[in-house]
Parts: C-alpha cells; sequence; structure tokens
C-alpha cells in the first residue's frame, strides 16, 4: 500500500526574508549518497533552509545551488521527526531521499 503525505496549505510557512535572524550556513559532503548538502540554520540551532546537488563537483555546487530548496526545506521540517537517522546529518540526507522519491 502507498502512502502520500498531503500537506496541508493553510499552514503558513516561514520567510526568511520577512525575518530578522542570523543565518549560519554550511554545505556538507555526504559520501554515501554522493552529493553536497547546502544546510541554513537559525541563531537556535533550528534547520531554517536546505538544498542538494547529486555529484562532487563544490564550485559548480556552490554557484548553481546557493538558493534554498523551499519545498525541501518545508518538507524536511514537517517530517524530520518521523525520518531515522543517528545524526542530524543523516536525517536530513535520508529526509533528501524521500523527498526526492516522493516527487
Amino acid at each position: 500500500m502507498k502512502h502520500l503525505i498531503k500537506f496541508n496549505e493553510e499552514i503558513e510557512k516561514p520567510s526568511l526574508e520577512e525575518t530578522n535572524i542570523d543565518i549560519n550556513s554550511q554545505i556538507e559532503w555526504v559520501q554515501a549518497s554522493d552529493r553536497y548538502i547546502l544546510i541554513q540554520k537559525d541563531e537556535n540551532g533550528e534547520v531554517v533552509g536546505l538544498n542538494y546537488m547529486q555529484g562532487k563537483e563544490l564550485e559548480l555546487f556552490k554557484e548553481e545551488y546557493s538558493e534554498l530548496d523551499e519545498e525541501l526545506t518545508y518538507f524536511y521540517i514537517r517530517s524530520k521527526d518521523l525520518i531515522k537517522g543517528d545524526t542530524e546529518l543523516e536525517v536530513i540526507d535520508n529526509a533528501i531521499w524521500c523527498f526526492f522519491y516522493a516527487k
């Protein structure tokens, strides 16, 4: 049986443009998934933005994937407590796989 997650469109998504928060950006390499992941966190250490690219071309990633993927970010924020992983990075990586397969 296939289960689909349907997001409630009435839930307001956070907008980084409308807030005055300090953002910490980091790029992580996940060798097992062969991808770079851009992770943006607020001053409390909460993930507020994500993007990713398959492949090892770091400069290309920095040039072409520095914008946040709002759909992926929203998916992660809503589903992170349901996704398994030993570290936050593993949970993010697994969320990307789930997001990819759900699309």
